[in-house]
């Protein structure tokens, strides 16, 4: 009798795609077929341009609605034996992404978005997609009030978003839709993702198009050394040298600064003594001799 109550919950974790499948990089058996069609019209809406690296390679394949709702986005590995029937061998190993729904499929069974015929026996499992250098928003029919974007870039697909700290809800087109009575131009948005990562960025929204958030690759750090690098102190330290021998021979202060000091009132009249001299001029102040 007992066996009777459990069996949902077991029907349920059996057939059921859970977060768990991608941390733990479980393993689905499945049938694969081709479609042949654009990968850019699929459910999940992830439409060019695409996010820089995230999905380079990777061909687009459509699951089955069973296991549609947390695999939007997801990066696969499929590898198959040959077995099953048709002209074009599905055999591996080959990098793919989620991108549509095949409501024609079985639990475990992917749609292939190229040109082939047949139906053959393969494996896949999910894996970390490669994370482009600043996550992406994509902005459908959105307005001050009103926002539809799509998290893109990440390392596997958004679970939870939240904008201003409160929860945005999931559509079935892979965008999230927040809407406030208080126009909001820019907000900050948290996006948590099924490998446990958590992102804030702040993001100003736009009625259609792309905007960029937050970094998701550490900056490269310039390398200190190397040729150009002595070219660069060489030429600073020569530089300094000429600065300082003008400063002496003028007696004034470094170029870099606009202003400067007039020179020693004895340099003054020790110079102009000289020129006195030189050119026979008398001085303005001479005795009357009585």
């Amino acid at each position: 009798m007992a066996s009777l109550f459990l069996l949902p919950f077991l029907l349920a974790t059996a057939f059921s795609f859970t977060l768990n499948d991608y941390r733990t990089s479980k393993n689905f058996h499945g049938e694969g077929t081709y479609y042949g069609g654009n990968p850019y019209t699929g459910n999940c809406a992830i439409r060019a341009p695409l996010p820089k690296g995230t999905y380079a390679g990777r061909l687009a394949v459509a699951i089955s609605d069973e296991q549609y709702d947390v695999a939007c986005g997801a990066c696969l590995t499929i590898t198959g034996t040959g077995k099953g029937l048709g002209a074009n061998p599905i055999i591996g190993p080959i990098k793919a992404y989620v991108s549509d729904r095949c409501y024609e499929c079985k639990h475990g069974d992917l749609d292939l978005s190229s040109v082939g015929d047949g139906r053959w026996e393969i494996n896949w499992k999910v894996e970390p997609c490669n994370t482009a250098p600043r996550i992406q928003f994509l902005f459908e029919g959105s307005n001050l009030h009103y926002w539809k974007l799509q998290p893109r870039g990440m390392s596997g697909p958004c679970t939870q978003m939240l904008i201003d700290g409160k929860p945005a809800v999931l559509k079935q087109d892979n965008h999230w839709v927040y809407e406030t009575r208080k126009a909001k131009k820019s907000a900050k948005v948290t996006v948590k993702t099924v490998m446990g990562e958590v992102i804030e960025s702040w993001v100003t929204m736009v009625p259609r198009g792309t905007t960029n958030g937050a970094a998701l690759k550490p900056r490269r750090r310039r390398r200190r050394g190397g040729r150009r690098w002595r070219r660069r102190w060489r030429r600073r330290i020569r530089s300094w040298g000429k600065k300082r021998r003008w400063n002496k021979r003028r007696a004034w202060k470094p170029r870099w600064k606009k202003t400067w000091r007039r020179k020693p009132k004895w340099n003054k009249q020790r110079r102009f003594g000289r020129r006195r001299r030189r050119h026979g001029w008398r001085s303005k102040h001479v005795e009357s001799s009585d």
